[in-house]
C-alpha cells in the first residue's frame, strides 16, 4: 500500500472521528483521552517519518554518599566512556540525538535528553530519559566518578569504555574496552569485540564475542 492511499485512509478515518466527536456524549473527567491533533500527528509520522534530528549538549554533577559503592548505568544505545578519578562526586557530560516528526518537535525532545543521577541503597543510577515514540536517538556520555566506585552496566548496546574504575559488572551487547581495574571484571558479554586489560580477576560469559585480554 503506497503514501497515497494510507494518506486517503487517513483523511477518510479522521473526518469519522470529527463526526463521532461532534455527536458524541461529553467525557467524564479523566477519560478526554482523544484529539484529532494527536491522531493527525500520529499518521502524519507514520506517513512521513521522523526525518527531522536535533542534537543537546548537556552537563549533570551529583553526589556520592559514603554508603555507595557503584553506578549503575541504565539501558541505552549509544557510547558511554566511564572514567575513575580522584574526585568525591560524579560529572556526566551527554550529547544525546534524537529524531521528530519536524525540528520544533525533535528540539523540544532533545532538551529533555539530560542525564539523572539517581541513588538508591548503595548504588547510585545513572540514566537518560528517552522520548515516548522517539524512532532513532543516540546517548553518548562521559562519566567522571571517584575511582572507589564499581561501575555496572545494565543492557547497553553500543560501547563501553571503562577505566580506573574499582569493579565493572557488564551485560552489553557491543564493543567493550576495560583497563586498568583494581578488582574483578565479570558479566555477560555478546556481538563485538571484549578488550580487557589491567583487571585482577575476569569472569566474562560471551556469545558471538571477540576477546583479547591482557595483564
Amino acid at each position: 500500500m503506497g503514501k497515497r492511499e494510507l494518506l486517503l485512509i487517513a483523511v477518510f478515518g479522521l473526518v469519522g472521528l470529527a463526526v463521532y466527536q461532534f455527536t458524541a456524549p461529553p467525557a467524564r473527567p479523566g477519560q478526554e483521552g482523544f484529539s484529532i491533533g494527536r491522531a493527525w500527528q500520529h499518521i502524519r509520522t507514520e506517513i512521513q517519518g521522523e526525518a527531522a534530528l536535533a542534537e543537546n549538549r548537556s552537563t549533570t554533577t551529583g553526589a556520592v554518599a559514603a554508603g555507595i559503592d557503584e553506578l549503575v548505568l541504565a539501558e541505552t544505545r549509544g557510547t558511554i566512556t566511564v572514567l575513575g578519578e580522584p574526585r568525591s562526586d560524579v560529572l556526566v557530560e551527554v550529547r544525546a540525538e534524537v529524531s521528530g516528526s519536524d525540528q520544533p518537535e525533535a528540539e523540544r525532545r532533545a532538551r529533555g535528553m539530560t542525564a539523572q543521577v539517581v541513588p538508591g541503597g548503595p548504588s547510585l543510577r545513572l540514566t537518560v530519559p528517552i522520548p515516548s515514540g522517539a524512532r532513532r536517538y543516540r546517548v553518548d556520555m562521559t562519566v567522571h566518578i571517584p575511582s572507589r566506585l564499581g561501575v555496572r552496566a545494565d543492557g547497553l548496546r553500543g560501547q563501553l569504555n571503562v577505566r580506573g574504575a574499582a569493579a565493572v559488572k557488564l551485560n552489553v551487547r557491543g564493543d567493550a574496552v576495560i583497563k586498568d581495574i583494581a578488582g574483578t571484571v565479570e558479566g555477560e558479554h555478546r556481538g563485538g569485540d571484549v578488550e580487557i586489560s589491567g583487571a585482577r580477576a575476569v569472569r566474562l560469559e560471551t556469545r558471538g564475542s571477540d576477546v583479547r585480554l591482557e595483564s
